[in-house]
């Protein structure tokens, strides 16, 4: 029972961070279309060469119950997954596209019934031990409770960053303290790349008041940019009384003064400071709607050159129904490709309304929480208990 002494205490269960989505690995395994079950015999293969086939049956049987309350809680919520992909040495994972969790009560419901099943997987273990004796029981009891116990440290991805959500973000940060106590103690590369991904979630949470303030400015440059295009629309499709001369300057007027806006921003960008990423982002926000605004006078000042050329100096024809077609294709080319204003409008919806929950949710989802890392917490140290009258060796003094 060497290797419970080795990984008991700490290596095994930090490589099962269930709850995590890593992206990456999905795709790559999405690639050569690897199933559930031959990615769960990999992983049994891979434990039994290394640990024995006792270790890798109790890592795996635990792992795939975690993964599977969550494949359940996300059926109940009526969430499409992909299936769940085991990784040897890192643990199980399943992709959930974002846009289907709406708010944060929904995420904590999904990352919750991992280790609520993770904690009912090993209870079993609890009576046949008992009656047995067999010291396999005994390990599935210290680390199904373990890597569950693991699993809701607040940071995410973890599950329990994913369910502190639902009443307070910002418990992550005593997560990220607490992670980077166990990376430094155990130096385990994983657990500090965990901790880096919980960062950046924290990061990205913390600036969510600038990336509201810079849609409403994209909404708003949007709505502009709208009002523009209309105008410059109706006087090209309604040109009764101009000239095609007159409507041309028009519309050069107006291009050149876009032209000068963009390269005063772009000089005005060029002259900030490496850190004033916010500030930079708002120029190139204006500039990139000007550029589109810019492209479709472009095309408007190519066809104005096309029907002078067939016309003179002549009113335009309005009962020419291709060139009316060709001014509105070219202006809901524009509009689809840089001015719709729905995705900005959701995602000022969501990021203003995701973390909030009424009282009665973050007091009923806090003691969810606290509850279940009460309990898995006192089954880990019976675990260890047991693991130590067994083998002489504690694995939470290892």
């Amino acid at each position: 029972m060497e290797y419970i002494k080795k990984w008991g205490a700490g290596i095994a269960g930090v490589f099962v961070f269930v709850g995590s989505k890593l992206s990456w690995v999905l795709a790559l395994l999405k690639l050569v279309k690897i199933p559930t079950l031959i990615s769960m015999l990999v992983m049994l293969g891979t434990y039994a060469l290394l640990f024995g086939w006792k270790f890798a049956v109790a890592v795996v049987y635990l792992i795939f119950v975690h993964e599977m309350g969550h494949l359940l809680a996300a059926k109940m919520k009526g969430i499409e997954t992909s299936p769940a992909i085991f990784i040897p040495f890192v643990g199980a994972a399943i992709s959930i596209k974002e846009e289907q969790i709406k708010d944060a009560k929904t995420e904590a419901f999904l990352a919750y019934g991992g280790p609520l099943a993770g904690l009912l997987s090993f209870l079993p273990a609890i009576p046949l031990f008992n009656e047995t004796g067999d010291p396999l029981w005994a390990l599935i009891i210290y680390l199904g409770a373990f890597i569950n116990l693991f699993n809701l440290i607040p940071v995410s991805p973890l599950d329990g960053g994913r369910i502190v959500t639902a009443f307070s973000t910002k418990v992550w940060l005593l997560g990220l303290v607490v992670l980077l106590v166990l990376a430094i103690k155990l130096g385990n590369p994983l657990l500090f790349f965990i901790l880096i991904l919980g960062i950046i979630t924290w990061y990205n949470r913390f600036t969510e008041g600038t990336k509201i303030e810079l849609l409403r400015l994209e909404k708003s440059l949007i709505q502009k940019a709208i009002t523009d295009i209309e105008g410059w629309t109706k006087r090209m499709m309604n040109h009764a009384g101009y000239s095609i001369e007159y409507l041309y300057h028009s519309l050069k007027t107006d291009h050149n003064w876009l032209d000068a806006r963009i390269e005063r921003l772009q000089e005005k960008r060029d002259h900030l400071a490496v850190w004033k990423r916010r500030d930079k982002k708002q120029l190139d926000i204006e500039t990139h709607t000007m550029r589109e605004q810019k492209r479709l006078l472009d095309d408007f000042l190519s066809l104005l050159e096309v029907n002078s050329e067939s016309d003179g100096d002549g009113v335009l024809d309005e009962g020419k129904e291709a060139y009316r077609e060709k001014i509105l294709a070219r202006v809901n080319r524009t509009m689809e490709k840089g001015f719709d204003l729905n995705p900005i409008e959701k995602e000022l919806q969501k990021l203003k309304t995701y973390y909030q929950t009424d009282l009665r949710t973050k007091i009923t989802w806090f003691t969810l929480y606290l509850t279940l890392l009460a309990v898995l917490a006192m089954f880990m140290w019976y675990g260890g208990e047991i693991m130590e009258q067994i083998t002489g060796l504690n694995p939470l003094e290892a």
